[in-house]
């Protein structure tokens, strides 16, 4: 097998369709290589004020429709620190 040159593979983790605004596209970059992103994650790297927050609800509202346009599947669950998005095998949900 050929090895990838290290900016190759990260640009396949990061880019994702067009569908998906690309202010969200770290935060997916972050799901998809950990397989977890946590709501205080999402808002810090939005910006981390009222405005990264309303974001982050934006998101929260959209990532269903954003499903088929993204490699895995994502669970949600509430947990004592608020919510966390966790990458799913596709077809697990």
């Amino acid at each position: 097998s050929t090895l990838l040159p290290y900016t190759t593979l990260f640009r396949s983790l990061s880019d994702f369709s067009s569908e998906i605004p690309r202010e969200f596209h770290t935060a997916l970059a972050h799901l998809n290589k950990h397989g977890s992103l946590t709501e205080t994650f999402l808002v810090n790297t939005l910006g981390a004020d009222r405005i990264a927050a309303r974001k982050a609800r934006k998101f929260a509202a959209k990532i269903d429709g954003w499903l088929p346009f993204l490699p895995f599947d994502i669970g949600i669950e509430q947990t004592s620190e608020g919510i966390e998005y966790r990458k799913l095998e596709r077809g697990k949900i």
